[in-house]
C-alpha cells in the first residue's frame, strides 16, 4: 500500500515539475485535474476501503472546484462548485446510512477531503496563471 503511493509520488513529482515549468496553461491543468483525482482516489481509498461507490462519488465531486475554476479561470467559480459538493455529499450520506451519527461522521471525513483536496488544486491552478505564478507553485510543492 506504502509502496504504491510512493511510486505515484515519484511519477507525479517529476511530471509536475516539468509541465509546471515548461508546459502550457492547458496542458499544466490537464495533469493538475490529474493529480488532483488521484490524491483524491487515495485520500478516499484510506477513508473508506471497501466502498467503491463512495470512492468515485468522492473524486468526482472532489474534482468540481478544480474543474470549474481551470476551465473557467475565474476564483468566483469555487463557491458554487463547493456547494454542489456540499449538497450531493450531503444527501448522499444522509440517504445511505441508517443512523444519523454514523452519517454525519462519515460524512465529514467525505467533505473535508473534498474541500482540502479539490480547493488547493483549484487554488494552485489558479496561483499558476499569474505572474511569477510558476514560482510561487513550485516554492509551495517544495515546502
Amino acid at each position: 500500500m506504502h509502496r504504491l503511493r510512493l511510486l505515484t509520488a515519484a511519477a507525479l513529482g517529476p511530471l509536475l515539475f516539468i509541465v509546471l515549468w515548461w508546459g502550457g496553461r492547458m496542458l499544466f491543468d490537464l495533469v493538475l485535474l490529474g493529480a488532483t483525482a488521484l490524491c483524491l482516489y487515495e485520500y478516499f481509498t484510506i477513508c473508506f476501503s471497501g466502498r467503491r461507490v463512495i470512492q468515485g462519488l468522492g473524486v468526482i465531486l472532489g474534482l468540481f472546484p478544480a474543474f470549474s475554476v481551470l476551465l473557467w479561470g475565474n476564483p468566483e467559480f469555487i463557491v458554487p462548485a463547493v456547494y454542489i459538493a456540499f449538497l450531493g455529499s450531503a444527501l448522499l450520506f444522509l440517504v445511505s446510512y441508517n443512523r444519523w451519527s454514523n452519517a454525519a461522521w462519515n460524512w465529514t471525513s467525505f467533505f473535508m477531503g473534498i474541500a482540502y483536496v479539490g480547493v488547493c488544486a483549484a487554488h494552485l491552478g489558479l496561483l499558476r496563471h499569474m505572474p511569477m505564478g510558476r514560482e510561487w507553485v513550485l516554492f509551495l510543492l517544495v515546502t
